[in-house]
């Protein structure tokens, strides 16, 4: 039987959305990938975990040999403009500056007259962290929809559900954090009551039952080396309703789920009847000229996942994977399910 195991394979990856060469060192039962960037100057730890289907591209120089010539006049960059030009269009990490210093130290190093060929254009692609795939993606109006968020290189959320065999369920939830549905948390309840009589709405059904489950809290908190943590302070659950200038899905957030170090945010988003929530990240921004205390903070959104369900379900995967490979803290003991990994 033949070896269909992609260890070891070359690739282009781009998780964290900076994309580089790199090869795959690890494949994981939920079907993400770790990986190592060749480039270790844009990475502070060795590897990835986590990445998913998505953000890796097996054949990339195949992908840019069919886009490469739309970037061309004849087929070849020959000039810096066209190299400027050409990269601008496609966006990149860098800036003007740095675009330019990279024609100048590397491109211009080839022999005069020398043709900027498919496999050298490719190779300077990558170093600017783009990748033929994302590009084609861009070309096609194809890009991922879900923001794939990376906390000291561990994944947390933002997987497509296509990648997955089936649709994920509660019970695929509940059963992957080792938390069971029919034993409730009455503390949690009565806060989750409280806060739909005090804002006249009523919580999504499958975010209700997830949130008073006991246990919930620790569970989801061990679930993923990153600590994600529930918030279930009154801070925390203030009911935000959306504005006219916000990419929301439903009419109402609660930010009320983090991680340790605070880099990141996720908000529930739901609308009146629905049965589960989406989860966003959400960025603030504050404009501290302005004295109007309603105006004054600003938000940015990115859908992560389209179920309260899934997003828990993806966390818990991505950390369960890595507490195997990695065997922090002597891993934990799991059993494979025909989607993934679950407790017990």
């Amino acid at each position: 039987m033949a070896d269909t195991s992609l260890v070891g394979r070359r690739c282009a990856a781009g998780p964290g959305g900076r994309w580089g060469a790199a090869i795959i060192t690890g494949e994981n039962h939920d079907g993400t990938f770790t990986i190592e960037f060749d480039n270790k100057e844009i990475t502070f730890m060795k590897e990835w975990y986590g990445v998913t289907p998505a953000e890796l591209s097996l054949n990339d120089i195949e992908i840019w040999e069919r886009v490469f010539p739309r970037y061309t006049a004849d087929g070849q960059l020959r000039t810096r403009s066209d190299f400027l030009n050409t990269l601008h269009q496609i966006g990149t990490h860098e800036s003007f500056e740095e675009i330019a210093t990279l024609w100048e130290t590397e491109v211009r190093a080839l022999k005069p007259g020398e043709p900027y060929t498919e496999s050298e254009s490719h190779k300077r692609i990558l170093a600017l962290g783009v990748s033929a795939k994302r590009i084609e993606e861009i070309v096609q109006d194809t890009l991922p929809e879900l923001f794939l968020a990376y906390v000291n290189q561990t994944r947390m959320g933002g997987r497509d559900p296509k990648e997955i065999a089936r649709p994920v369920t509660l019970q695929d939830t509940f059963d992957a954090l080792g938390v069971d549905v029919n034993k409730v948390d009455q503390k949690n309840r009565k806060f989750l009551e409280k806060f739909q009589k005090d804002n006249g709405i009523t919580l999504p059904e499958n975010v209700f039952k997830l949130f008073s489950a006991k246990g919930i809290e620790e569970a989801f908190q061990q679930s993923h080396g990153n600590n994600p943590y529930l918030d279930f302070s009154e801070r925390a659950w203030q009911l935000y309703r959306k504005k006219p200038n916000d990419f929301l899905d439903g009419d109402y957030a609660i930010p009320c789920i983090n991680e340790y170090q605070g880099c990141f945010q996720w908000s529930l988003v739901f609308s009146e009847g629905d049965t589960d929530a989406r989860v966003y990240l959400r960025w603030e921004y504050e404009d501290e000229t302005n004295e109007d205390e309603e105006e004054r903070f600003s938000y940015s959104w990115a859908p992560t996942a389209r179920s309260s369900a899934f997003f828990f379900w993806d966390v818990a995967q991505t950390g369960l994977a890595w507490y195997q490979e990695t065997g922090f803290g002597g891993g934990k003991q799991v059993r494979q399910t025909d989607i993934g990994l679950v407790l017990g």
